[in-house]
């Protein structure tokens, strides 16, 4: 229901008319390495919240088609959302959504294409508050790598051995699963790859490091960058990852009732991430540090995050 004007590669004026959200089938494709997950995460909000339209209501999803880049630098790469944030959203609120991806695409070129599929929350139902304060202990430890185009497998399972190093070096023993990708030219467009490692705790929270190959970033540094990443957040004792605690913010912001998650020091994305949301909504958000100042290392203090929700409801958006 709304428009745009000046959505073309190399504007410079782009003007965006809001209109009513109503669920159906759409299409993006920026025609350059533009970041799908990008795409995906600022839509999953939106979608949740659709109304009816004349061919889609009840438990009908509707369906983005997003091409583009799927792993590109300054972006989260496609197998978080797949691994960490769905499941994560799935979780707190029950909501179905689902992504399969059809193909990988990188910068320069792009060529990737998702596909996700969201179904509204029922007229007039609102997402729920949600606690993520209780972190408990590691289970295990997934491993997500991939390597397409020029990138030898062989590299890929080397710098997969390195992080596997480093993890079992400073982390408790703990189990750990690794699922390998050499991606062919139907299920990848151009050179690239990356890594995803999941760390999994007896409360149900899901906390990751990643990395991928980029003009700054070779593949022999893909897995210590990510296994140092996840390290980090495990030894923090946070309950969510610096990633995952940006994106939850605009769920909170929807959300009927208090939210309150455990994370560490919040960033400027983080920030920035509340100060949006409190000016789009009616959420009032608390930034604090953690009672007791509670912490797994001496290094990291622990912090909280509040939010009395905006009450959004179905069917207004």
């Amino acid at each position: 229901g709304g428009s745009l004007a000046g959505g073309r590669v190399g504007s410079a004026d782009v003007t965006l008319t809001p209109g009513a959200v109503r669920r159906g089938d759409y299409q993006a494709n920026p025609g350059t390495a533009g970041s799908c997950t990008l795409l995906a995460q600022a839509a999953v909000p939106c979608l949740l919240l659709a109304a009816d339209s004349a061919q889609l209501a009840g438990t009908t999803p509707s369906r983005l088609t997003l091409m583009g880049g799927t792993d590109v630098a300054f972006s989260p790469p496609v197998d978080y959302l797949t691994h960490v944030l769905i499941p994560v959203l799935r979780r707190l609120f029950g909501v179905q959504v689902d992504m399969s991806l059809e193909r990988r695409g990188f910068f320069p070129k792009g060529g990737g294409r998702l596909v996700l599929s969201v179904i509204p929350l029922p007229e007039g139902k609102y997402l729920p508050g949600f606690s993520l304060e209780e972190r408990g202990k590691i289970t295990h430890v997934e491993v997500h790598a991939f390597c397409a185009g020029r990138v030898s497998a062989k590299a890929i399972e080397n710098t997969v051995d390195s992080a596997l190093e480093i993890l079992q070096h400073q982390l408790i023993p703990i189990n750990f699963s690794t699922q390998f990708a050499r991606e062919t030219t139907r299920t990848a467009f151009g050179d690239g790859a990356g890594m995803l490692l999941v760390a999994h705790t007896t409360s149900g929270c899901v906390l990751s490091g990643s990395a991928q190959v980029d003009k700054s970033v070779k593949v022999s540094d893909i897995g210590p960058k990510a296994a140092w990443e996840l390290v980090e957040a495990v030894n923090s004792g946070v309950c969510v990852d610096k990633y995952t605690q940006d994106q939850l913010v605009i769920f909170m912001a929807m959300a009927k009732g208090e939210s309150r998650m455990l994370v560490g020091e919040p960033t400027m994305h983080t920030y920035t991430a509340i100060a949006i949301a409190e000016k789009l909504t009616k959420a009032r958000f608390k930034v604090q540090l953690a009672k007791g100042d509670i912490h797994m290392d001496n290094s990291t203090e622990l912090w909280t995050i509040e939010c009395e929700g905006g009450q959004m409801k179905s069917g207004e958006a």
